[in-house]
């Protein structure tokens, strides 16, 4: 059982979105002049703020590093292995599997730092990314990038890279999203070959990341792919870039333990034009690195029985 002010502090964080929406709405119905004020901060920030798209954001440390963040460490009984030290001349491109229901071991890990993974790397500047329908929300966008998350889109995070900054990327995304179920590590990789060709154009080193538990912190309906649950899950992926999975286990994530593993750096060539055989080469070594940190780090979650069927699984 969790303390309670660990629960708190997660009811706190996974139910923001809800409560920067209630602050919204009352400002516009009991602050003077407040329909203007929620209309111009909407205006201003779809058409004029470019800070999700700049490559640097707006990121306020104070609360990017507030003690509070220790909670959600105790609340997951969550813990970080780095195998090797990362250079803070190098670029870098995190790779974080799995994506999870709401990837929130990435918010943990590299935005609100509750292991403290930025205090270890000091002098590393690393922006998440996520998709940019985010950001069309106001005070919601601004916690977002008051925490170091930026938009997804290739340009933005070129703009990072020419920052001489380095960002954390969830490839399989929404698409992922709804391959999360219990015990299970099924990631979308195989078809997912941008971040690489990203990563040669940029001349940026690679970090393969995976946290075991991410998938046990919800449980969702059944939604085997060719199910009708599926397809219209999927058809929304497309339309909206969010995934819409159905929680039978409440909003509120599972107080489960979790491990998140860096990687190794792996050195990529600058190339201005990859060819497809080149991003072929290189996907084809991220995901034989990937495969190894799995393998090795396993163990130290799972118990002997769980091994039998711990596998990592790319599906796509």
């Amino acid at each position: 059982m969790p303390p309670l002010a660990s629960t708190a502090f997660i009811t706190l964080v996974v139910s923001s979105l809800v409560i920067l929406n209630l602050t919204l709405a009352g400002i516009w119905l009991y602050v003077p002049y407040g329909p203007y004020i929620v209309i111009a901060h909407f205006i201003w920030g779809l058409f004029i703020d470019t800070a999700p798209v700049n490559g640097e954001g707006r990121i306020f440390n104070f609360l990017r590093h507030n003690w509070l963040w220790h909670f959600a460490q105790a609340y997951f009984s969550h813990k970080l292995r780095q195998e090797a030290p990362l250079n803070p001349e190098d670029k870098h491109l995190f790779v974080a599997h799995p994506h999870g229901i709401i990837a929130l071991s990435s918010w943990l890990v590299f935005g609100g730092d509750s292991i403290q993974f930025q205090r270890n790397n000091p002098k590393l500047q690393v922006s998440i990314v996520t998709v940019g329908l985010n950001f069309m929300f106001p005070l919601w966008r601004d916690l977002l990038l008051s925490l170091g998350f930026l938009d997804a889109s290739y340009a933005s995070l070129r703009a990072v890279f020419k920052r001489g900054r380095s960002a954390v990327l969830m490839v399989g995304g929404s698409q992922e999203a709804l391959e999360s179920h219990p015990n299970t590590n099924r990631i979308v990789l195989d078809k997912r070959k941008g971040f690489i060709k990203l990563a040669l154009v940029s001349g940026v080193k690679v970090v393969p990341v995976y946290t075991f538990g991410e998938t046990n912190m919800f449980t969702q309906v059944a939604n085997p792919r060719g199910s009708w649950l599926r397809s219209c899950q999927e058809a929304l992926v497309g339309y909206l870039t969010i995934s819409t999975p159905l929680l039978t286990s409440g909003p509120l994530p599972k107080s489960t333990p979790l491990l998140t593993v860096i990687g190794e750096a792996i050195d990529f060539p600058h190339l201005e034009n990859p060819s497809s055989e080149d991003i072929e080469k290189y996907h084809g070594i991220y995901k034989t690195a990937l495969q190894k940190l799995f393998d090795k780090h396993k163990r130290d979650f799972y118990s002997d029985l769980e091994l039998q069927t711990a596998d990592l699984q790319i599906i796509a």
